[in-house]
This record gives C-alpha cells, sequence and structure tokens, in this order.
C-alpha cells in the first residue's frame, strides 16, 4: 500500500475553448504564469467537449496542483491561458450524491445503491433523467426526492437539502471557510 500525496484544484473560469489540456500545454500555462515547473498535475475540462453548445468559445476547466502554494498563487492572481485572462478559485468539495437514487451525502455509490431502478433528478420518478418529459420544462414542474418539494430538482445546488449538507462539510473542514488552502504563509489563513 502507498501513500499519495495531497493534491490541491481549483476551478478555472472562462479558459479558451483552443486550449488542449496535455502536459506541453500545462508546461505553458507554468511558464507563462511564473509557476513552479511540473506543478500543474491534471488540466480537465469540467463539462464534456460533446456537451458545449456551437460557437462556445471558453469553458470552465479544473487543474489540480502538486502544491497548495502554487494553487494559492493561480488562486491570487488569476491565471493568463491562451492569452486571455482568467479567474480561479479554490474548488471546494461538495457532498457525496449517488447517481442512482440522487440521495445527497449518501453512504454509497451507484453501482451498490439498493433502488431497484434508476431515480429521475428532475421529476423523482422512475426512469432515468435523460428519459425524462419535464427534464426541460419549467422547474416548478420539478420535484426534489431530497428536501421533497415540487420547483426544483435534486440537481439544484440551491436545494435546502444540499446546501444543508454542505454547511456540514464546511465545519467538518474549516479550511473550506478560507479562499486560499492553508500553508505556513499567514495571508493563506
Amino acid at each position: 500500500s502507498e501513500i499519495k500525496d495531497r493534491e490541491f484544484s481549483c476551478v478555472v473560469e472562462n479558459v479558451p475553448v483552443g486550449f488542449l489540456p496535455s502536459i506541453e500545454s500545462s508546461s505553458e500555462v507554468e511558464n507563462t504564469n511564473n509557476l513552479t515547473p511540473k506543478s500543474i498535475l491534471l488540466a480537465r475540462w469540467i463539462k464534456l467537449i460533446e456537451q458545449r453548445f456551437r460557437g462556445q468559445c471558453t469553458a470552465f476547466m479544473i487543474l489540480t496542483f502538486r502544491t497548495a502554494e502554487d494553487t494559492n498563487r493561480a488562486i491570487q492572481n488569476s491565471l493568463y491561458i491562451c492569452g486571455k485572462r482568467c479567474n480561479t478559485w479554490k474548488l471546494l468539495p461538495e457532498p457525496r450524491r449517488c447517481f442512482k437514487c440522487h440521495a445527497i451525502n449518501a453512504r454509497h455509490i451507484a453501482a451498490n445503491c439498493k433502488e431497484i431502478s434508476d431515480i429521475c433528478d428532475s421529476c423523482g420518478g422512475a426512469h432515468l433523467s435523460k428519459e425524462c418529459a419535464l427534464k426541460d420544462e419549467d422547474p416548478s414542474k420539478h420535484f426534489c426526492i431530497n428536501c421533497k418539494t415540487h420547483g426544483h430538482g435534486t440537481h439544484d445546488r440551491l436545494c435546502p437539502a444540499y446546501l444543508k449538507q454542505c454547511t456540514k462539510l464546511y465545519e467538518q473542514m474549516p479550511e473550506n471557510l478560507y479562499k486560499f488552502f492553508p500553508t505556513a504563509n499567514p495571508r493563506t489563513w
């Protein structure tokens, strides 16, 4: 068994879609932004490329860094990618959600879910979310299985049940309340 080093991730806003996540392009980002060489471990788009709309020029990305210091530098100064200044912020952990029953803070994942059929994240019905007749309808017709109310689906980040679980998670991990990843530098606290 091996102990894995901690990684530090941030969200980068409005990255030009011409940026191709690779070792070479990560090196270029490091050079342009005066980051430690080989500090970026991973660069990935948040949304699949196939899900972009036609003519989309920018998209959000997650960068994973080797050190808190380089991540904090990216957050503090923003990043220049493909000649564009891109705002950056710390990626906060979210409550776990089963993608079969859509329970928030579930102690299981979809592969181990005890539900017999998939539960729709838009209407709460027993069918796949992508097959829901209401998924593109007015959200007032949606139903959240977590807070048991109409007006939004389980994917809504303003759901009271979701926000309650986020608060619990942040109380368990006080470092999430800081803009930066805490280091020996007092300005990060």
